[in-house]
């Protein structure tokens, strides 16, 4: 997979040379000359990460850094400052939400790149685990529907098998209570009994069914 970044400085020598370096890295690249243009960028289309002047004109770094962060929370931004601003680039991470911030002029770019390597990482990180968030919610959401469902079928069962089982065990202690032989009275007793001891089982089996719930 090839990563966008989105390139945002007001000089045009800076944005041609770490261009070429990040094309030369395997990423794709796109420049903006500054926040406002970055800001219309990104919006038609996300990079993977913002790599950003903080000085600049029309919209200065700081405000493309807080801009960015409204529209997506995920925002990877790394941010370019020279020495005497370096204060301003603790403020874009403290307050702003940037990953990093490296100095100009970038003598070392292998630490470039690999800070590029590193907010790309946790970029993808994060949406990784945002995405599993959504995931457990959606699982539990379903879950829970299934549960509310079973619940509604075991009182509907409970109730369809109830009612015959009580229509059953009436008749039978009416007959009980009438005049019957011996023979009959008692197995009038034994089925009564038995539609009793089906009817505590079939308790039993919805109490189960509802703690398994």
């Amino acid at each position: 997979m090839t990563w966008t970044i989105l390139l945002v400085d007001d000089e045009v020598e800076i944005l041609n040379s770490l261009g070429k370096v990040l094309v030369a890295e395997g990423y794709a690249v796109k420049t903006a000359g500054n926040g406002k243009d970055a800001l219309a960028k990104y919006g038609n289309e996300p990079a993977d990460l913002v790599i950003t002047d903080l000085k600049m004109p029309v919209m200065d770094g700081l405000e493309l850094i807080r801009r960015l962060k409204e529209m997506d929370e995920d925002a990877a931004v790394i941010a370019l400052t020279g020495f005497a601003s370096v204060g301003n680039a603790v403020q874009a991470l403290k307050r702003g939400g940037a990953y990093d911030f490296l100095t100009k002029p970038l003598d070392d770019i292998d630490d470039f790149v690999l800070t590029i390597e590193r907010a790309i990482k946790h970029r993808m990180l994060l949406k990784k685990r945002k995405q599993l968030e959504h995931d457990l919610r959606k699982a539990k959401a379903g879950a829970e529907a299934a549960n509310h469902s079973k619940s509604e079928f075991l009182a509907h069962m409970s109730h369809e098998f109830r009612t015959p089982l009580n229509g059953i065990m009436g008749m039978l202690q009416i007959m009980e209570a009438g005049n019957l032989d011996e023979e009959h009275l008692e197995y009038c007793r034994l089925a009564l009994y038995s539609t009793k001891r089906l009817s505590r089982l079939l308790s039993d089996i919805l109490d189960i069914s509802k703690v398994d719930a």
